[in-house]
């Protein structure tokens, strides 16, 4: 059996989220069929047990951090992955999910 520190953190997400990710679809810089084994590594394997994995946000909660990957693999152009963790509980929420244009994008 598990200690509780070793016990994954559950990922869930927010409604926000869900809605970034949909106009990103919308929008052309989110791909579905790529970028989503990309996101479900992260919540399924990487974050339940790596939690603090992502940098942390300049100016905003303690607790919100964002973790950076490229749009593709000849991009300079990134997608950011924002997350809230909630030590307590043991939880992971993914928050956002934005575009950062780089020098390549032409959006």
């Amino acid at each position: 059996m598990l200690s509780s520190s070793d016990e994954p953190y559950r990922v869930r997400h927010s409604a926000a989220f869900y809605a970034a990710r949909d106009a990103g679809a919308a929008a052309g810089w989110f791909d579905p069929r790529e970028h989503q084994s990309i996101l479900d590594f992260y919540a399924s394997t990487a974050l339940p047990r790596i939690p603090f994995l992502g940098d942390p946000v300049p100016d905003a909660a303690a607790n919100l951090r964002v973790i950076r990957f490229l749009r593709s693999p000849r991009s300079l152009t990134l997608i950011e992955l924002y997350y809230a963790i909630i030590e307590d509980d043991r939880i992971i929420t993914f928050e956002d999910i934005r575009l950062l244009p780089g020098a390549d994008y032409e959006g």
